[in-house]
């Protein structure tokens, strides 16, 4: 009875903690009545006291058609002012009506009037009419009452803050009796713990690669392609704009390579076989050890793309609970909690879709270190064998990803735990240990050389480029904010993130366990004990964050291969670290003293330099939250951190888990098929005109970056278009739109290419970024005929002549028009 009211307890002091920062229930809500003409992103806005925290954009998607919608945007400010809705580029005729402030426990607020500000006309009946073609169009919205939450909502805020903190302190104090340390868990439990932990992973992967369910953000281009809501096979979750080189970059690459039939060569993705370096399924050797991309060559599509996604969770949860197993001494249910630790945290999260295949990265290294450490402590012949088989496979894989910003970090994490003793060769069967070690190094050294060779003088190519060849880093300029900050971050979207970082990728972080690790090690040294995998883990963590922190010299970095890794990413290594660090140490198997007295002013200490630490990191980031959930957050943790210091592994579990999961357990969304992106009617018309006039290539022309996304949708169809993202410049096209070389700098680059109509005598090339340029292209016959361009499509354009071109469909302001020679006589 009392385990499960310590269970409730624990429980209710993370959702306290959740209600805190989520705002829940929310203070105020703006609810207006919303016509459109087609999908359009409305975004509310709106401005608070200095001080009281960031204010909380809101997007919603709406496609009323024609019809008036109640539209609901919550607003997480207890005062806020200059109430804005906006409508984002593309919208279409968008009609705003009756609108209003609805407050928790008080009565609404109608708006007394609705000033246009850019784009909108205002009607007699006080309507306002916006059409937005550029940023910024929308209205001010006027309340007849100034926009203060109701006292009971104020109220009821504080009451949640004071019952959080005393919850925090009772089960401070009463922990001690409540929950055990791993040492007195039945080994019996444990390893029934641990094949259920793993049959469930793997359950789970076979019955979600059967539904053909995966975390694509593709629906998203039945917005961009289509103007409709981007809900086309979603499940649960929202697809999210920001991990555009995944949804409009990488799934069209793969697509493409499935129209063509998964060649070796593709000229969408770049010049010579860059499918390799770029995580696409092709007819290569390499393939055999990337099991993800099995299902490709034998499989319906979809199938196959949800076990190419699914296999990314696999290997990183199953990948990290092995190796976690290893380093705890076989506790499973520690094992578990780190592994999930790592797959919910917010930096895996938001970088879990990403070209750069970071799950996939992070699956291979722990499945590598898992390998070693069955070569050198099995009692098993036949289990050496097979783990240098997973040792080959799972480095090769580390290699064949192909991005050393996240490479290089884990394997020097790697070489770290390597010589903390993780793989110590157990004396017994010593030659085979030896025998098949050095077959595995002999085999994976024979697999990379052949890579290597064939890929050389593209690996030089890239190195050579502008972007990303030319970037070299040192380390330095990640404040030490940026550990801290990950602590007051269990509110953070797509659009509400610090403002110190370009996007919410830069500002995810991991948990800050580091100084947990360190203060372990310090115990030991008292104690006079001696953990080399603890010491090593934080000697690298010291290490890389002085790399992160100050920055290293030239030399240094070069040699250790860190001038390809930028600071914010070498966070990963920390991150990774940081859990490894923490279960090592609640794995130990000797019982923790507990003292009530103690512990009770150990999580008051311990609260009140949180609260310091926490309201400097939060004042340097710009308020990013409120006092209140700076002491949220600094009572919450106090708790934490007591339990994990105590070894209490399930209470622990219970306070870092709900928080996490609740917070990035739909980073990604939950999708079923690819009818998002092969149900678009734009995407089934390109590849019917593309069937019906096979031969010469496709442009996209258009200002906006609506044109530029198009392009990549062509290119999934299997099209051969001009533009869209290459890893190295189209040389053969280069040479006919620049012969003189005059604009190298700009295109020498991985790049997003985009084209626009202009009257120019030449093309003009204009840098956008540092990873995209557009070209001002003159619509002239013959250069038409010199680039073979046979299909144009315009994107959000007044309608050009083009010699010899004739339109042959129009809808949501795209054009396409193809040239007479390509239509049948």
């Amino acid at each position: 009875m009392k385990l499960f009211l310590a269970t409730v307890l624990a429980f209710i002091c993370a959702l306290l903690f959740l209600l805190q920062f989520c705002g829940i229930p929310r203070p105020m809500t703006l609810a207006a009545d919303v016509q459109t003409q087609h999908c359009a992103r409305l975004r509310f806005v709106y401005d608070v006291p200095p001080n009281a925290g960031l204010p909380e954009p809101v997007v919603r998607m709406i496609d009323s058609r024609n019809t008036f919608q109640n539209v609901r945007f919550p607003i997480n400010a207890t005062t806020e002012h200059n109430l804005r809705i906006l409508v984002d580029p593309g919208g279409g005729k968008v009609r705003l009506g009756s609108v209003r402030l609805e407050r928790f426990g008080g009565s609404p607020i109608e708006a007394s009037n609705l000033m246009p500000l850019k784009e909108a006309v205002k009607s007699g009946d006080g309507s306002v009419t916006i059409s937005a073609t550029t940023a910024g169009a929308g209205v001010s919205v006027q309340l007849s009452n100034s926009a203060r939450a109701t006292r009971s909502a104020r109220f009821l805020r504080a009451g949640i803050l004071a019952t959080l903190s005393l919850l925090c302190a009772v089960v401070a104090w009463l922990a001690g009796r409540w929950f055990s340390s791993p040492a007195s868990a039945s080994p019996q439990v444990d390893r029934v713990f641990g094949r259920a932990f793993i049959a469930i992973i793997v359950i789970s992967f076979l019955l979600a690669s059967a539904l053909k369910l995966h975390g694509s953000a593709t629906p998203l281009w039945r917005y961009y392609a289509d103007r409709s809501v981007p809900r086309a096979g979603v499940w649960l979750g929202q697809p999210k704009d920001i991990r555009s080189d995944e949804w409009m970059v990488q799934t069209p690459w793969i697509m493409s390579q499935a129209a063509r039939g998964f060649p070796l060569l593709n000229p969408l993705v770049g010049d010579g076989a860059m499918t390799l370096l770029n995580n696409l399924p092709a007819r290569h050797w390499s393939m055999l050890l990337r099991p993800q991309m099995w299902g490709f060559f034998v499989a319906d599509f979809e199938h196959a793309f949800a076990l190419y996604w699914n296999f990314k969770w696999l290997a990183l949860l199953l990948g990290s609970f092995l190796l976690l197993r290893a380093l705890c001494h076989g506790q499973s249910v520690v094992a578990a909690l780190g592994a999930l630790l790592l797959y919910f945290s917010a930096f895996i999260q938001w970088w879990f879709s990403t070209p750069t295949s970071l799950p996939e990265m992070l699956g291979a290294l722990f499945f590598a270190l898992w390998a070693l450490t069955l070569i050198a402590h099995s009692s098993s012949k036949w289990t050496i064998v097979a783990a240098a088989i997973v040792f080959v496979a799972a480095t090769a894989q580390i290699v064949f990803c192909s991005y050393p910003r996240f490479a290089v970090p884990l394997i020097w994490l790697a070489l770290f735990l390597v010589a903390g003793g993780v793989a110590k060769l157990d004396r017994d069967l010593r030659t085979w240990r030896i025998a098949a070690l050095a077959g595995a190094l002999i085999v994976t050294t024979f697999l990379l050389v052949c890579w290597f060779h064939q890929l050389a003088h593209l690996i030089r190519q890239i190195a050579d480029l502008v972007y990303p060849g030319h970037i070299i880093s040192t380390g330095g300029g990640a404040p030490w904010r940026n550990f801290t900050a990950p602590f007051l971050e269990f509110s953070m979207t797509q659009e509400y993130f610090r403002k110190d970082e370009m996007n919410v990728c830069n500002a995810s972080g991991f948990l800050f366990f580091a100084p947990f690790l360190a203060a372990a090690c310090l115990r030991d040294a008292w104690q006079k004990r001696y953990d080399p995998v603890l010491l090593a883990l934080v000697l690298y963590s010291v290490c890389v964050i002085v790399f992160m922190h100050f920055g290293v010299p030239l030399p240094i970095a070069q040699w250790s291969g860190f001038s390809r890794v930028y600071s914010v990413l070498a966070n990963l290594g920390v991150g990774v670290a940081g859990v490894l660090g923490l279960c090592r140490v609640l794995s130990r198997s000797e019982p923790a003293a507990s003292n009530k007295r103690a512990e009770l002013t150990s999580f008051v200490l311990l609260a009140a330099l949180l609260f310091t630490v926490l309201a400097v990191t939060n004042e340097l980031v710009g308020h990013f939250v409120t006092l209140q959930n700076v002491i949220a957050a600094a009572v919450f943790f106090a708790l934490v951190f007591v339990s994990l210091w105590m070894r209490r592994v399930a209470l622990s579990a219970i306070l870092l888990l709900v928080p996490l999961i609740y917070t990035n357990g739909l980073v990604n969304p939950i999708v079923r098929g690819l009818t998002g992106v092969t149900g678009s009617e734009l995407f089934q018309e390109i590849a019917q005109i593309n069937r019906a006039h096979p031969g010469g290539k496709w442009i996209v022309l258009g200002q906006s970056d609506r044109a530029g996304r198009i392009a990549h949708l062509a290119g999934g169809t299997g099209a051969d278009v001009l533009g869209a993202t290459r890893c190295n410049p189209d040389t053969a096209t280069m040479r006919i739109l620049d012969p003189a070389a005059r604009y190298a700098e700009i295109y020498n680059r991985h790049a997003a290419v985009s084209f626009a109509p202009a009257d120019t005598g030449t093309p003009v090339f204009q840098l956008t970024f540092a990873d995209s340029y557009r070209v001002l292209l003159p619509l002239a016959t013959d250069l038409f005929d010199r680039l073979d361009i046979a299909k144009v499509m315009e994107v959000d354009l007044a309608r050009h002549d083009i010699a010899d071109f004739d339109a042959v469909s129009e809808r949501n302001d795209i054009r396409v028009l193809l040239r007479q020679s390509h239509r049948p006589q």
